[in-house]
């Protein structure tokens, strides 16, 4: 599988998308949510990550890693969520489009699987987001 490598001009905002196979915790996909730039961590074996699927997935916030900015944490289990539904898109990879969860940061239901390059940061709200590369899981 595949994603792209989603950084900030300002900040130390740092995301890569797209389904990871060999994540910490597990088979996943990060998504941030687009509201105040929290990154969460969605792991779990669903059943299929292009569609429709009411496997759960655990939740873990990423936390950056001040010693490695390139490797974020993650936390330990908050709660579950379910993917709804996703896509194959050829830029970022399997991203999910429809989320049954809300960011416990600021309680905002407005999560994304990708950033547009060029868009606002998420996170400090300065920065333009670029793409920085491909990931390959």
């Amino acid at each position: 599988m595949f994603g792209l490598h989603v950084i900030c001009s300002q900040c130390s905002f740092d995301l890569l998308t797209g389904w990871n196979h060999h994540g910490p915790g597990g088979p996943g996909v990060t998504v941030v949510c687009a509201d105040c730039g929290q990154q969460i961590d969605l792991t779990g074996d669903a059943d299929n990550p292009y569609g429709h699927s009411d496997a759960s997935c655990d939740v873990r916030l990423v936390i950056p890693n001040p010693d490695d900015t390139s490797d974020p944490d993650v936390g330990p289990v908050i709660g579950s969520a379910v993917i709804r539904s996703g896509q194959l898109d050829e830029t970022f990879g399997i991203i999910p489009t429809a989320i049954d969860f809300q960011c416990p940061s600021c309680d905002s239901a407005n999560l994304a699987g990708s950033i547009p390059e060029g868009d606002k940061c998420p996170a400090c709200k300065t920065g333009v987001i670029s793409h920085g590369g491909t990931a390959i899981y």
